[in-house]
This record gives C-alpha cells, structure tokens and sequence, in this order.
C-alpha cells in the first residue's frame, strides 16, 4: 500500500508544478489568453492525447499481468522523475484541465485576490492539497481494484476505461475541428 500512495502523491506533485505557473500567471494578471483558440488548440490535441492513452490502455489489457500473479521477469517500475512527469503531462494535455483553469480557476484566482497574495497562496496549497487527496486515493484504489474483480473483471474494467478514453478523446477532437470556420 506505501508504494500506491507515493505513485498517487508523486503524479500529484506533476500536476501541482503544472498548476503553480497557471496561479501566478492569473495572479499577477499576465495570463490574457482568447479561450476559443486555446480550447481548439486543446480540443484537437488533448483530444488525441486521450485517444493515445486509450488506445495504450486498451492494449495493455490484453497483456496485463493478472492480479495476484507476478509476471516473470519482474517489470521494471517507473522512477519517481517519471511519475512526476507523466503527472504534469497527464493534467496539461487535458482539455477539461485548461476549460476548468479558464473559467472556475479564474473566479477561484480572482477571490482569492482579495485577501492579497497570502489569499493565492492559501487558495494554491488548499487547491492542491485537495488534488493530492484525489490523486493518493485514486491510485490505491486503482491498486486494490485488480485482486477484488479477478483477472477477467479487471482486463474487462481497462477496456471499458480504454473505450470511455477513446469516445472522450474523439469528441473533443470532433468538436475542435468543428469549431474551425
């Protein structure tokens, strides 16, 4: 259980550096951006992301080693860097992420204003100690998943999370290029 935590509290660290520039630039007012450009630009690139990871997740379905088994050889397990990576990638390749930053982020950054930079950075560490308590506890449940639904439940359960990923990942695509005129 220790190790699922670190993997949650490490993918939680990527997502807050990502966001720490995101609240400063909002703070000090330097972050003037036309959301339909952005959100196009996030649309049709996010969008792909997503149907990457769930076309990777699809795959790993097939080869992922069943709960309880150890596969041989031992695979080798990402490093802390990696994880604190794939946490910053995963959070600013996501089109809901940026569509979140740009419209409740900034009515969160304004209020949070009013109380001076003492009100950002209280606003910045709740923000992100909430994330955190998101991220631990996804990821040991993610662990204990497998054992519970067995072998077959849980590959069925990565092609369901594979297929949603793709639908999602298409419409964003789909709505993006739409857009353009």
């Amino acid at each position: 259980m220790g190790r699922d935590l670190r993997v949650g509290g490490l993918l939680s660290v990527g997502h807050a550096l990502i966001e720490l520039p995101v609240v400063l630039l909002l703070g000090l007012g330097l972050l003037d951006v036309d959301p339909t450009n952005v959100m196009l630009w996030l649309g049709t690139v996010g969008g792909m992301v997503l149907i990457a990871f769930g076309l990777l997740t699809l795959r790993s379905s097939t080869i992922a080693p069943l709960p309880g088994v150890s596969a041989a050889p031992p695979e080798r397990r990402p490093g802390y860097l990696s994880l604190v990576l794939l946490g910053g990638i995963t959070s600013a390749s996501n089109p809901y992420w940026t569509l979140w930053w740009l419209t409740i982020g900034v009515a969160y950054v304004v209020q949070a204003l009013v109380s001076g930079p003492l009100g950002l950075l209280a606003f910045y560490l709740s923000h992100i100690a909430g994330d955190a308590v998101v991220f631990v506890s996804a990821s040991a449940v993610t662990s204990k998943v497998g054992g519970v639904l067995g072998g077959r439940g849980y590959r069925a359960l990565l092609v369901v999370t594979a297929v949603v990923l793709i639908i999602i990942g298409a419409s964003f695509v789909i709505s993006a290029l739409g857009a353009i005129q």
